[in-house]
């Protein structure tokens, strides 16, 4: 699991055009401000500043600095994707991501040695039948 291998214990999946204000809410008014036996950890999200703006477009293309609290603390917004994923011009649904890393002495974050990308070759209108090849 990509998220246990980086030492993340939650992963946030956001959609292109999804503004950081759902993002935000999910986490901060749904889980953490619930909180309950099933989620007695409160998470922080790695997130621009404005609500308003897309999770998953300009702000983490330009690096995804951080304009929440502890700003640099948990690292570049880029240094949080554990996949992208898209659909390409040609139709063609594909994911990659980091699938080898190495952790090195003095450095925040795990070094990617190894980069993996996969085909869907299922469904794109039902997620439960994608077939990742």
């Amino acid at each position: 699991n990509y998220a246990i291998g980086r030492n993340n214990p939650a992963v946030l999946r956001v959609g292109g055009g999804e503004l950081w204000d759902e993002a935000l809410r999910a986490v901060f008014i749904d889980w953490n401000e619930n909180a309950n036996e099933n989620n007695s950890q409160k998470y922080h999200v790695v997130s621009g500043a404005a609500g308003t703006v897309s999770a998953a477009g300009g702000w983490l293309a330009s690096g995804g600095l951080s304009g929440t609290n502890g700003m640099r603390m948990f690292g570049l917004g880029i240094d949080q994707v554990l996949h992208i994923e898209m659909v390409l011009p040609s139709g063609k649904h594909v994911r990659f991501g980091p699938t080898e890393w190495e952790k090195q002495p003095g450095k925040m974050y795990a070094v990617t040695t190894k980069v993996t990308g996969y085909c869907n070759e299922g469904d794109l209108s039902d997620e439960d039948l994608w077939d990742w090849q």
